[in-house]
């Protein structure tokens, strides 16, 4: 993969009802890669310089929103638990992406794990 970009995706929460989700299963791959369980979660591995460089993207906490779907991770709390170079916010991925993709020579990604962001 040597000058490509990696893509993992954790895979994103399924609505059963308007207000209840199924039970949230993380992609083996991401789970095998970085170990969180959480969804909406993106793993960039980029291999375009020497040295291979990882960003984590997830979701903001919202403390209104965990009351009723439970507390996430965030941010500020993985830049402690994980070994990544960076961990940014999912918000700014597609942004983020389009100016890795400039000087790639490959990606690679899961496909199946997120139609919203495979759409993208």
């Amino acid at each position: 993969m040597r000058g490509g970009i990696a893509v993992v995706s954790s895979g994103r929460e399924i609505v059963m009802t308007r207000d209840q989700h199924f039970s949230f299963r993380t992609d083996s791959n991401f789970a095998y890669l970085c170990g969180l369980r959480e969804p909406d979660a993106i793993l960039v591995l980029d291999a375009r310089s020497d040295r291979l460089k990882s960003v984590l993207y997830l979701r903001e906490r919202d403390v209104a929103r965990e009351l009723w779907t439970g507390e996430i991770l965030g941010t500020k709390r993985a830049r402690v638990l994980f070994e990544v170079d960076e961990v940014k916010s999912v918000d700014g991925f597609l942004a983020d992406l389009l100016g890795l993709l400039r000087n790639a020579n490959s990606l690679a990604f899961n496909p199946g794990v997120n139609p919203d962001l495979d759409s993208q």
